[in-house]
């Protein structure tokens, strides 16, 4: 099988044998020369890799082919990158531009995202206002997360996090003004928007826990910052997992969900769990590389490095750019990372007998989808 995306194509190879009780697969970019080292060479290498790993681990390997060129991806897969945001969300990020730093391309994924992952039970006719809450949401995260990550200013960022208890956050110094006003104009939104909704007072409270949680994930993020060495594999897999924003996003869809059956909340918790797992880790396949030059090392590609004792704390400088980079591609870091995202899918496709409410198979797609969408994103977000 050939598809032809851009320029290269690409070529699927059914091998005879197994590997384990899974078909082998070989999928490899034609028309480049194998000792090529070329950057497009060795991108291409490092996904090659990713995806012989998701088939390898998969029950069912043509479950899943995803094909995308190194360059100048099929219309269908990138039209949000050009996509003109709606004027409602344009504002907002006109007026961010005045406090941060993040560009257009990062607002452009991140409607598509929330976009992408609604649920199927919300109402047509609520789905903008949805739209906007969401990405409400994603600015606050924005702009708070930058705050830890690029600025490092610890004080700053416990100050905005008191939003959570509904105290107004004190600047300790002019310039922190701006930051602090826009900050809470967002955050003051998000529940004005929320509360015209349906089924608000019944998830209110869930979605208040939620985003408390995405401060934990934050606050702990900046932890780690400070103290390297309280990276741990589990106090990661605890704190990192709203991040993504994608239970939270759940939350207001609920709120705008009349046929939701309550009695289905458990399992759809349950199901939300692997789906934050698997966009936390698209997100982290697709941003490591620039975290490095922020000397931003909260993400859990470099924390594999370190627990497998192939880096060390005292490692994780920007200074140490290649040494880094090359010592996670060698160790195969995102490959077995892209192995558990598979796993968490398959947790996913387990759900759907206790999900009668929710189009199980539409969702598991559109996260497929998610995570594609974060491979072509390498590096620019």
């Amino acid at each position: 099988m050939r598809c032809l995306n851009g320029k290269v194509s690409i070529e699927i190879l059914f091998l005879q044998g197994t590997v384990g009780s899974t078909e082998a697969l070989a999928i490899i970019p034609t028309g480049i020369p194998l000792n090529d080292q070329s950057p497009t060479s060795l991108r291409w290498e490092r996904l090659r890799h990713l995806f012989v790993d998701v088939f390898r681990e998969s029950g069912i390997p043509s479950q899943r082919l995803v094909l995308l060129g190194p360059s100048d991806p099929p219309a269908s897969v990138t039209a949000w990158m050009t996509a003109d945001l709606p004027a409602n969300i344009q504002c907002w990020v006109n007026e961010y531009n005045h406090v941060g730093q993040r560009g257009l391309f990062l607002w452009r994924w991140c409607l598509y995202a929330v976009d992408l992952i609604t649920l199927s039970t919300v109402e047509a006719s609520l789905r903008k206002e949805v739209l906007e809450i969401k990405f409400l949401i994603g600015m606050y995260n924005c702009l708070v997360d930058d705050v830890a990550d690029e600025g490092h200013n610890h004080a700053l960022l416990h100050s905005l996090l008191k939003l959570h208890q509904g105290v107004i956050p004190e600047p300790a110094s002019p310039d922190e003004i701006p930051v602090i006003q826009f900050t809470s104009k967002v955050w003051r939104a998000i529940w004005d928007r929320a509360l015209r909704l349906p089924r608000f007072d019944e998830f209110k409270q869930l979605l208040a826990f939620d985003l408390k949680q995405l401060g934990n994930t934050i606050e702990h993020a900046d932890l780690v910052y400070q103290i390297p060495e309280l990276m741990s594999p589990q106090e990661h897999e605890l704190y990192s997992a709203h991040g993504m924003m994608v239970t939270i996003s759940a939350s207001v869809d609920l709120m705008a969900s009349p046929a939701f059956d309550r009695r289905e909340l458990g399992a759809l918790r349950e199901m939300l769990w692997h789906a934050e797992s698997m966009a936390r880790i698209g997100n982290m396949i697709s941003t490591w590389e620039r975290e490095i030059d922020a000397n931003d090392f909260s993400s859990g590609v470099f924390m594999e490095a370190i627990w497998r004792r192939a880096l060390k704390p005292s490692d994780l400088s920007a200074a140490n750019r290649n040494h880094l980079v090359q010592t996670i591609i060698e160790c195969q870091i995102e490959e077995q990372f892209v192995g558990r995202w598979n796993r968490h899918r398959e947790s996913i496709r387990a759900l759907r007998d206790r999900l009668e409410t929710i189009d199980m198979d539409d969702y598991v797609d559109r996260l497929d989808s998610l995570f594609d969408s974060e491979l072509i994103s390498h590096g620019r977000k």
